[in-house]
């Protein structure tokens, strides 16, 4: 990516000198032609990733990170700030995990008794993390309305099983017992 810049290209046109008998009446001219090429905001790229956790992991603990790629990222634009958020849509994600800070990809739990390995179908989570990516307005400090449309993460997070303390059940119980 590079800075907004200028190419001229020279024109040279010339007629054929048909409007009369003599050829060398033939007539040219020389234009320069000036364009001007101007960046734009360019999409991120951002793969999909697995994260295994043990089940039951502490709430605010950290998961994993999602990175995105911004090829702006080296212009004077301010196009290169991203935007991370779990997919609004999906309940479930957004129950047990949390980004707390949208400029980084950083996935915590939210709440750990959502991880539980034996209730959690196929002991995983499956979501998205859409990435956004705005033109930042570093004299306002805030995103402007030039976003792209987002780019999406398939995230996978597995949990694994951790033994718990063994519950004791009572065989008898007040007066019932020896």
């Amino acid at each position: 990516e590079s800075t907004d810049s200028l190419l001229y290209i020279k024109v040279k046109v010339t007629d054929d000198g048909h409007t009369t008998a003599d050829p060398d009446d033939a007539k040219d001219t020389t234009v320069v032609v000036t364009i001007r090429m101007v960046d734009v905001n360019d999409p991120p790229t951002v793969a999909d990733t697995t994260f295994t956790i043990p089940e039951n992991l502490g709430n605010d603990k950290f998961v994993g990170e999602v990175v995105g790629r911004d090829p702006d990222s080296l212009n004077q634009h301010g196009f290169e700030h991203l935007e991370y958020f779990i997919d609004p849509t999906n309940s479930v994600a957004n129950a047990a995990f949390k980004i707390v800070d949208p400029t980084k990809g950083n996935i915590t739990v939210k709440n750990s008794t959502k991880l539980d390995y034996e209730t959690v179908p196929g002991h995983k989570f499956e979501f998205d993390v859409l990435v956004r990516n705005c033109e930042y307005d570093a004299t306002k400090t805030t995103y402007t309305a030039n976003c792209l449309e987002d780019v999406v993460s398939h995230v996978t997070v597995e949990l694994t099983d951790e033994g718990e303390p063994p519950i004791i059940i009572p065989i008898c119980e007040g007066d019932e017992c020896p």
